[in-house]
């Protein structure tokens, strides 16, 4: 079997999430952080067969990296990689399941079975960006989503919600909200999610941000501690 390039990327950026990863027997692929604050589900075109644990998910695309366009052949305990021509192969070993960190399909239905959103906003690639690049600069980790100034927009910063007189970068998106007051944070290092895309960002009452785009979901829990609001 071949795994296309928009597969490719996902993968890539879920051993961002976690290095341990399972491929399971069906339409989904999925991993959660080992912290449990961080859940990915991606619906693939075509079902996978079998599940196979991989270990070392980091390790196992370098070496798909090592052959040209490469083709896999999962056998009962390893797969084989090989190159579009068939000269190149790798002998790659699976780890068991049960000895990795995965999500299960009971809480992968949980996070699917979604509640209507407290706020609702897009989040397109560039701000996403400078958020990131404004964190670096500040040395900030809150990104802090409340509403604007404007009333009609939700405003994004990055700050520092244990200093009042912190340097502040933010950004204001179109959104929607039926909350009176609201104050949300999220460490904008869990943001983990695969670059190039606008997401719709849907923020839950049970404190995750539910943020998707096409057939890719990520729920990234919020910093309980520092987030209120008010219906």
């Amino acid at each position: 079997m071949e795994i296309n390039q928009e597969t490719m990327a996902v993968l890539k950026n879920y051993a961002t999430i976690n290095s341990n990863f399972v491929f399971k027997e069906g339409e989904y692929l999925s991993t959660i952080a080992e912290a449990k604050n961080i859940l990915s589900v991606y619906k693939l075109d075509t079902p996978f067969e079998k599940e196979v644990g991989i270990y070392d998910m980091p390790q196992f695309l370098s070496a798909c990296g090592l052959v040209k366009n490469p083709r896999f052949e999962f056998e009962d305990g390893y797969v084989n990689i090989k190159s579009e021509s068939g000269l190149q192969s790798i002998k790659y070993y699976f780890s068991e399941p049960e000895h990795l960190t995965h999500p299960n399909e009971k809480l992968i239905e949980n996070a699917m079975d979604m509640e209507a959103p407290l706020v609702s906003f897009d989040l397109s690639h560039e701000d996403l960006s400078s958020l990131r690049q404004a964190a670096s600069v500040l040395g900030h980790t809150d990104l802090i989503i409340t509403k604007s100034p404007e009333q009609s927009n939700i405003s994004l910063s990055v700050s520092d919600t244990e200093n009042n007189t912190a340097n502040n970068f933010s950004i204001d998106v179109s959104g929607t909200t039926d909350l009176q007051e609201f104050n949300f944070v999220v460490n904008i290092a869990n943001l983990k999610i695969l670059p190039g895309e606008t997401y719709q960002v849907n923020i839950l009452e049970k404190l995750f941000a539910n943020i998707t785009r096409g057939d890719l979901s990520y729920w990234i829990a919020l910093e309980k501690s520092k987030s209120t609001f008010t219906k």
